[in-house]
Parts: structure tokens; C-alpha cells; sequence
């Protein structure tokens, strides 16, 4: 009798149960692996082999899933509002490859959306038991980066990021820059308060809730600082109970002596002398050349933006042209210069999209609004923590956010609408499932490739600026042997010539072919003009004695980073440029 009652309709069948354990148990590993990994040869160990891992994984183990359901037709999807707004995302970007400068990556980006997008919809499929154990896995994750953080600390960690210029820059845990760490941690705890079925989370959720905290906290991220008065805040006041009241007060005392403990005294004290000397650039810590560009992108476009993952191609042209506009000269103090996304991330979707990306924002907040209503604490959480982040980082654009967000997104599709059988007819049903299928590995082999890139650049890029410190003779052969390698790499990918272009260009720099290096750094520039080719064209031109040709490149790159003129290396010119920075645009 009990098994006819199991085998009925309000319980999945066993093959349909273990199907979605594996899943959950698969996918499980992929999020802590994907919070974990750091591939220290990557040219961004913390951010490009975390995708790649996180997308190859998503696509492999949900495509497997999807296929198998679809073969024995019991594929079944929640539609909804919700779930049409996030379908639509994916087709923007696709679309804006049509006005695009570089449609590659509008392409690119497309696909990417979509494999998260599908993600939230089959993770919905798989149940809120799944989507709770899946969080634990993530959680547990970024638990294991704050504890590493906390060895950083203490300076008994090997895993020290890439080189600091101060201790607060080299404490990044296993997620990357501070704020990385701290969206990694806080992020989630939404997910892990708002525990569903059960009135209270368990001892366990709030044990890796506490320790999420206190990474976050230690990551002297004002934006994190910022998450957790919201969370603490949004939480008093969903649950009309004493103790918790008590414990949020705990809470916040552990988490107050974690501040006062990892030094944040001194970053308040600048925080307060730039206010009231009114810099507001270093208030928002260099945040406005992103911002301003932005800004210059949408009132040059503002129907049509500048198309899906264009803001990196874009920004140099933007932030000059917006400087050269307002008259002024940019304040950045570090050699670091480009902007790949605008730490805004509502701001950069209408600067790539424009008004059809406003307009998807406000349906998305709409339908966001409505799959809430039955599950309002866990909606509420959610955008408390989020909210700074997406104001003031970009959570949206690395692994570490997207997976919280795919999973609060996948509750909420779940807990607001039933699910419907998607295909009844077999034949139809099983070559749905080969095309999906194939779609999956499809996927897999692209995000090998975009990984062994990043390797191959990462190594090269390497090995040449440990080359350019090598005696001469060591240094000429072993450049001229890295010149080689770089042009038959440029014919064989012509996708990558403008990075490849870029270190092409640095290497015949280094080996005195100062025309040549001139001529890659031009070609780089006319195809992705960047701060580091402009820059590199000026010092070539600048080599060969062309110094009136080199001085307006000079000028523009330092204009937009005073910091840059350091990288001149006669002195005078170096004056000559930063003099003529300082008197303005002429």
C-alpha cells in the first residue's frame, strides 16, 4: 500500500528521484568548485577559470539532465512571467550584435546568458529540497574562501592573490579582489536564512551564515559593509521575534569586533577626510571613470546602447571623450587603467543596450516583484544584499554572483508556478533531447577553448616581462623566439589579434624594433581602441624619435591616467606630457 501511494502523482518516480539526486549531487561540485578553483597561470585566476568552469559545468550536467527527461517524456518546466522576462535577456544580447562594434562578443555574451538562463529554469524543475542542498554546497565554498582569507591574514596562507598594494588588496580569500569575496559570502546568506519549509534556519545555515559574515566583514569592502546593515535590517524586521532581535544584535557585535579587528579604522578615516575635502573619486574609489563612461556611451546611444559586452570595448573612447568634454583630466593613482565593466551593473545594461535594456530592467523587476509574493522573506533577502552590490560592484558579470542570483531566481520560479510536461510526442520529444544533448557538449568545447586562451595568454604574458628582465643576450633570443610564436598564433586566431597584437607589440618594443612595435600597436588600436595600445604606439613612436607624432598619443592616455606617465621613460618628455595634461584639452 505505501509503495502504490509513492508511486503516485503527488511523488516523482524513482527513476525520475535518482535522476534529479545525481543532478543536485553533480551540480553541487560544479558551485564549490567553481568558488574554489584559482588557476594562478590564467591570465584572471580568480574570474575567468571560475566561469569556465561554472558554464561547461552547468551545461554538461543540467543538458544530460534535460536530454534523459526529454527522451522518456517527463520534461517538465514552470512557466512563467518571471521566467519569459529572463528568456528575453539572451535574445537582446543576440540581437545587439546587429549595431555592435564587436558582434563577436555580443554573440558570446548571448550564449553565456543563455546557458545561465537555462539554468535557472531547470534548477527550478529539480525542486526547493535540491535547490537547499545546492546552496550548502555553494555556501560551503565560499566558507572555505574566508577561511583562507583568514590564513592570508595571518600570513600563513601560500595562497596569496596576485601582487597587493597593501594588505587589504592581498587578503582576496579564494574569490578575488575584496569585494569579490564579499558578494562570494554575502550573497548567499539570503538563501541560507530563508530556509523554506523549516520556520527557522538550522543551526547548521546559521553556523556558515556567521562564518559567511565574518569573510565579509574582514574584506574591509565598504559595499559589503553596506549588504550586511541591509540584510541585518530587512531580517529584524520580516521576523517579529525577541530572539532573533537578540541574535541579529549578537550578530552585529561578532561582526563590529571582526571590523575593528581587520583595521578598517583606517580606511574609514580616509573614507571621512575625502569627504570633507569633497573628493568624491576617491569616495567611490575610482569608480567614476566607469561610471562617466557609461554615462558618455548612453548619451552617444542612447536607443540602441553599444551593444551586449561592448562596455570593455568601449571605454576608452568614452571616458577620453567624456574627459575631453567636461574639460577636465582624469585622477587615477595606480598603473591599472582599464575598465572591463562599469561597477554598476543596471548602469552598464543600458549602456549596452539602451533604452530596449532599461525597459527589460523595469519588466524584470516587475516579474521579480510578482514570483515573489510566495516567497517574500527569501525576495526580500535577497535584493537587501544584492542591491549594493549591483549599484556598486558587478556582481551579474563573475561566477561568484551569478551563482546565488541563478539560484534565488530558480526559488522563486520554482515556489511561484507549476510545472507542465514540455513534450508529449516521442519523436519530437527524442530529437529535442539529441539537439540538446549536442548543444550541451557544444558548449563544453567552447569553454575549454575560451579556458586554454586564457592559459596561453596568461603564460605568454608572463614569460615575456620575465624575459624583458633577463641579461641581453638571453633576453633578444628569447623575445625573438616569443615574436614567432605570437604571429603564427595571430593568423591562426584572428579572434584574438587585438590582445595578441597588444603583446606583439610590447615584445618589439622590448627588443628595440621600434617601428614594428608602432606599426602591431596601431593594428591593435584600430581594432580595440585601448589605453595600453595607445599608450604603446606613443612610447614606440616616441623610440624612433617621432616624438610630435607620439606626444597626441601621450597626451590622451595620460589624460584619461595621470599614473600612466610614469611609464615614460625620458624624463623630459614625461614632463612635457604630464604639462600639457595638467593645462587641459587645447
Amino acid at each position: 500500500m505505501a509503495r502504490s501511494k509513492a508511486s503516485g502523482r503527488g511523488a516523482p518516480p524513482p527513476a525520475a528521484a535518482d535522476g534529479r539526486s545525481a543532478a543536485t549531487t553533480l551540480l553541487g561540485i560544479v558551485f564549490l568548485l567553481a568558488e574554489v578553483i584559482v588557476v594562478t597561470s590564467a591570465a584572471s585566476p580568480f574570474r575567468e577559470p571560475k566561469m569556465a568552469v561554472a558554464v561547461a559545468g552547468l551545461a554538461l550536467v543540467l543538458g544530460v539532465y534535460a536530454a534523459t527527461r526529454l527522451w522518456q517524456q517527463r520534461l517538465e518546466l514552470h512557466t512563467s512571467p518571471l521566467v519569459a522576462t529572463l528568456a528575453a535577456y539572451p535574445v537582446l544580447l543576440a540581437l545587439s550584435a546587429l549595431w555592435a562594434v564587436n558582434p563577436r562578443d555580443a554573440l558570446l555574451a548571448a550564449a553565456q546568458a543563455a546557458v545561465w538562463v537555462a539554468a535557472v529554469i531547470l534548477l527550478a524543475t529539480l525542486g526547493r529540497p535540491a535547490i537547499g542542498r545546492l546552496v550548502v554546497w555553494a555556501a560551503i565554498g565560499a566558507a572555505l574562501s574566508v577561511v583562507i582569507e583568514l590564513l592570508q591574514a595571518a600570513n600563513r596562507s601560500p595562497l596569496v592573490a596576485v601582487a597587493a598594494t597593501d594588505d587589504r588588496l592581498a587578503r582576496t580569500g579564494l574569490a578575488g579582489n575584496p569585494a569579490d569575496l564579499a558578494a562570494a559570502s554575502l550573497l548567499l546568506i539570503p538563501l541560507l536564512l530563508a530556509s523554506g519549509e523549516r520556520k527557522t534556519p538550522s543551526r547548521f545555515a546559521l553556523a556558515l551564515t556567521a562564518v559567511l559574515g565574518i569573510g565579509a566583514a574582514l574584506s574591509e569592502t565598504l559595499t559589503g559593509y553596506a549588504a550586511i546593515a541591509a540584510l541585518v535590517v530587512v531580517w529584524i524586521i520580516l521576523r517579529h521575534s525577541r530572539k532573533i532581535w537578540l541574535g541579529a544584535a549578537v550578530l552585529l557585535a561578532v561582526l563590529a569586533a571582526a571590523v575593528a579587528l581587520s583595521g578598517v579604522g583606517g580606511r574609514l578615516r580616509t573614507l571621512e577626510t575625502d569627504l570633507k575635502q569633497g573628493d568624491w573619486y576617491a569616495v567611490f574609489s575610482a569608480r567614476a571613470d566607469g561610471w562617466t563612461a557609461a554615462a558618455q556611451m548612453i548619451q552617444d546611444h542612447p536607443l540602441t546602447g553599444v551593444g551586449g559586452a561592448n562596455f570593455t570595448q568601449a571605454f576608452y573612447p568614452a571616458r577620453l571623450e567624456w574627459l575631453n568634454t567636461h574639460q577636465t583630466s582624469g585622477a587615477r593613482g595606480e598603473l591599472a587603467t582599464h575598465f572591463p565593466w562599469t561597477h554598476c551593473d543596471p548602469l552598464q545594461l543600458v549602456a549596452e543596450l539602451g533604452l530596449l535594456g532599461a525597459a527589460w530592467m523595469l519588466l524584470l523587476v516587475v516579474s521579480f516583484v510578482r514570483s515573489a509574493r510566495g516567497s517574500r522573506e527569501l525576495a526580500a533577502l535577497a535584493a537587501a544584499a544584492a542591491l549594493p552590490f549591483l549599484l556598486f560592484h558587478y556582481p551579474t558579470h563573475i561566477t561568484i554572483g551569478l551563482i546565488p542570483v541563478t539560484l534565488v531566481l530558480a526559488r522563486l520560479v520554482a515556489d511561484g508556478s507549476p510545472a507542465r510536461r514540455v513534450v508529449r510526442i516521442p519523436a519530437v520529444a527524442r530529437g529535442l533531447a539529441l539537439v540538446v544533448l549536442g548543444l550541451a557538449v557544444g558548449v563544453l568545447y567552447w569553454q575549454y577553448q575560451g579556458f586554454a586562451a586564457t592559459m596561453w595568454y596568461g603564460r605568454a604574458e608572463q614569460a615575456i616581462e620575465t624575459s624583458i628582465r633577463l641579461p641581453a643576450a638571453i633576453r633578444n633570443r628569447t623575445l625573438n623566439g616569443a615574436e614567432r610564436i605570437l604571429l603564427v598564433r595571430e593568423r591562426q586566431h584572428p579572434e584574438e589579434r587585438p590582445w595578441l597584437l597588444r603583446l606583439l607589440g610590447r615584445t618589439q618594443l622590448a627588443l628595440g624594433r621600434d617601428a614594428d612595435a608602432a606599426d602591431s600597436f596601431r593594428r591593435a588600436y584600430a581594432l580595440w581602441p585601448h589605453a595600453q595600445a595607445e599608450l604603446g604606439l606613443g612610447l614606440a613612436l616616441a623610440a624612433e624619435g617621432r616624438v610630435t607624432e607620439a606626444l597626441p598619443h601621450l597626451q590622451q592616455v595620460v589624460r584619461v591616467n595621470p599614473k600612466l606617465a610614469d611609464l615614460i621613460p625620458d624624463p623630459e618628455l614625461r614632463q612635457t606630457v604630464s604639462e600639457s595634461v595638467m593645462q587641459g584639452p587645447q
